[in-house]
Formats: structure tokens, sequence, C-alpha cells
């Protein structure tokens, strides 16, 4: 980076573009995902998606999103990777590349999307047509075949406070990053020894429809036991980060 400066202003000029540092791999044999490093942002899931498909990536979506933390937050402490995931875990809050579209029956959520504007538009026969041979799942969650389109319905998620337990049933949870991952953020609830929040849209008879994205954060060290962890559903202008995914998990994974 240089810098020109003249009287009252200073222009800070990106001399070089993202450069592709080191790969990181996450999960199981049979369900890796590899990301970019380092990541995109500080920006908005506009920008930062932006950068992201310009570098010829994937977006993350809560399905790698939450290998990537749990792989940060419960690896070894001591060994040579250790840096990189105290980077990951500085990397507050994690961008993740859904859609959610809140009704009063429940949230639809589309994976690996930009938001678009953040026009609320209610497109639920889309999405239903979307959803006509979905998998069923315990209390009425559906997942598309390919898993690109997901619902839960109002009854099964919660607005605040979860207790590890609620973590791994929560239906806006595994709506977003499957059932096995859901565990796995109850098992860093659980390890963190406090709260996990969620961060929900109202909908009501005055506000019937509503659309978000998300992100994922973690806070405090891994020398502090107070550790927080909020999954907000949020408006697409708040800032964040995000590793760009460069192999993606395979598709039969809920």
């Amino acid at each position: 980076m240089t810098e020109d400066a003249s009287p009252g202003l200073t222009v800070a000029r990106i001399v070089d573009p993202w450069v592709l540092v080191a790969e990181l791999s996450v999960g199981l044999e049979d369900s890796r995902v590899t990301f970019a490093y380092p990541p995109f942002g500080e920006g908005t899931h506009s920008a930062v998606g932006r950068l992201i498909s310009r570098n010829g990536l994937e977006f993350p979506t809560g399905d790698h999103t939450v290998e990537l933390l749990y792989a940060a937050v419960m690896g070894p402490k001591g060994d040579s990777n250790a840096s990189y995931a105290l980077e990951i875990r500085n990397a507050m809050p994690l961008l993740l590349f859904q859609t959610n579209h809140w009704f009063k029956e429940g949230v639809y959520i589309e994976q690996g999307k930009t938001p678009k504007g953040m026009r609320n538009v209610s497109d639920k026969e889309r999405l239903e047509r979307l959803l006509e041979d979905a998998t069923n799942l315990p209390n009425g969650i559906r997942f598309s075949r390919d898993q690109t389109i997901r619902f839960a319905p109002r009854k099964s998620y919660k607005d605040g406070e979860l207790d590890y337990k609620e973590v791994a049933n929560d239906g806006f949870i595994i709506a977003s990053c499957g059932i096995g991952r859901a565990k796995k953020l109850s098992e860093l609830s659980l390890e963190s020894g406090n709260e996990f929040r969620t961060w929900l849209p109202r909908i009501d008879s005055e506000k019937p429809y509503d659309r978000t994205v998300s992100s994922l954060s973690y806070g405090g060290s891994f020398s502090e036991a107070n550790a927080r962890i909020d999954f907000r559903a949020m408006r697409g202008y708040a800032d964040g980060y995000a590793f760009g995914v460069k192999k993606s998990l395979p598709k039969n994974l809920i």
C-alpha cells in the first residue's frame, strides 16, 4: 500500500490485490472442506461476496463456516496451526452466505446466496416449488434434494438465549448448517460455559414478511470461559469477514 497526500485528503492506494497465502482444510476425511486464506473483509455481504467471486471461490455457507469455527475453537492449541486458528477467532463476525425469507409459518433459507438489494419481496411459491421433493427431517424441517433450499417451521426455532441442548435441535440453526453441524455448535456452547444467542426478526400481522442474511460469531479468547456465541439474522449492510471456499462439502451431508 502506498499513500498520496494532499491538503485535507489522504489516499490509501492498494498496490497488490488479494493473494492466496494458505489453504485451510477442516472436517473428517469424507466431509472435508478447504478454505482460502487470508479472509476477505471487513465488509458487507455484498462487498465481500464480490471479492470472493472475483477470485474464483465459492461463498461460505453455514455448512462450511461451522466446520471452520469448530476446528478453530476445538482443535489443538499448541501446534503449528494454532496461529491460523487464532486468526479465525479474530475474524468476527463470520458472514454466512444464505438468504433467509421469514414468514409467519417459518423461515426459508437459500444457501450460497448474496443479498441483492435486500428488497422485501415475498416469493414463497417459488421456494415451495423447489421443496416439492424435499427430504423431511424431524420437527417439520425440510431440505431440497440439492440442499440449497431449506425450511424450518416457526415452532421449531427460538429467538434469544438457547442452552446447548436447544442449540442442537433448533430449526433455524439446523436449516442454516445441518443436523451434524448444529450438534457441533451445541458442543461449542457447552465448552464455552455461557450463552448461545440467536437474533431473529419479529414477524407478525404488521410485518408478515422479512428478508435477512446471517452471521456467526464466537467471542472471547481460548483462555476465557465466558465466550459467547451469536447467530444473527441481520440486514445486509452489517460488516464482517468470510473465508472463500476452494472445495465444498459433499452434497449428501445433512
